[in-house]
């Protein structure tokens, strides 16, 4: 039996309605949860990057990426291991001002976690954390007994700490495009 693995699944296309639906069938026909996904601009003007967590077998992983490569707008995808990336995440907390001006240990659970406080009213305090996800949990534990008021977390961004090459991929595309 193989063992499955949390895999970071790195997408580059272009930016095109509907690749979101196409992408998101493939994992659903293959009944395949999503634990994180984000994307952004790339590097590469005009190329976008869905960054994708799943935990599957390798054989999986590997039909899975493959599946997602034949969609039109795709450009390049590629898939890695925790231990072949640099990865993080950011949440933000909000909780009211009252605890923060009456409760000391609040203060000190913001410093232990190396959190930031992004903004102050009179009525809410925003808290900034990046880190791993086991960061971020754990800090929203810590808080929730201080009316923690709202909580978000973004998805994975990651980079991989080998050279994958895409650049030279990419630019080649956005040249072909242009001309």
């Amino acid at each position: 039996m193989s063992k499955i693995n949390r895999y970071t699944i790195s997408i580059y296309s272009e930016n095109n309605v509907g690749l979101l639906n196409r992408v998101s069938a493939i994992f659903l026909k293959r009944h395949i949860n999503l634990l994180s996904f984000s994307t952004s601009q790339s590097e590469i003007p005009n190329v976008f990057r869905f960054v994708i967590v799943v935990k599957v077998t390798e054989d999986k992983i590997i039909k899975l990426v493959q599946q997602i490569e034949k969609q039109i707008d795709v450009i390049r995808a590629f898939y890695h291991t925790d231990e072949e990336t640099i990865f993080q995440e950011t949440a933000l907390y909000k909780v009211k001002s009252s605890y923060l001006f009456e409760e000391r240990q609040i203060q000190n659970i913001i410093k232990d976690s190396h959190a930031n406080i992004v903004t102050v009213s009179p009525e809410f305090f925003v808290i900034e954390k990046t880190g791993f996800r086991h960061e971020t949990e754990k800090l929203r534990e810590d808080l929730a007994p201080y009316g923690l008021l709202q909580f978000v977390r973004s998805g994975r961004i990651s980079v991989t700490k080998a050279p994958m090459g895409i650049s030279e991929i990419l630019n080649n595309f956005n040249n072909q495009k242009n001309d």
